[in-house]
């Protein structure tokens, strides 16, 4: 199956499990994929699970042996209720900054401890 045509996805309230992030970070790096909103409320991510999705946000993609910025589509992101840490918040910090979110116009982060990360106040 293809998640091509997937514009939302919804996995809220799902405990997705050790390697998580991997996965959502693999698929949010693929050119073929565009989510446009993407909710994963209360699903169990940690620290290094937001590290991954947040770091596949501004990755570069191989394309013929020549390096490009993939620009995300995604407008709306809730990772509400999940716990992150220190690198989480780091790395947050560093796709927002990269350049490559500027089509985000929601981020969504109720109750993701960020008072209590040093990367919390910078955000």
């Amino acid at each position: 199956g293809s998640f091509s045509s997937v514009m939302d996805l919804d996995l809220s309230f799902n405990n997705l499990g050790e390697g998580a992030g991997e996965v959502i970070g693999k698929i949010l790096r693929d050119e073929n994929v565009t989510f446009n909103r993407l909710r994963l409320i209360r699903c169990g991510l940690k620290d290094e699970d937001l590290k991954e999705i947040f770091g596949s946000l501004g990755k570069a993609v191989k394309e013929d042996e020549d390096e490009r910025a993939r620009q995300p589509n995604m407008s709306f992101l809730d990772l509400s209720e999940n716990d992150m840490g220190d690198e989480g918040s780091d790395a947050l910090l560093d796709a927002l900054l990269c350049g490559t979110c500027t089509r985000m116009k929601a981020l969504l982060l109720n109750k993701c401890n960020l008072n209590d990360v040093s990367g919390g106040e910078a955000l």
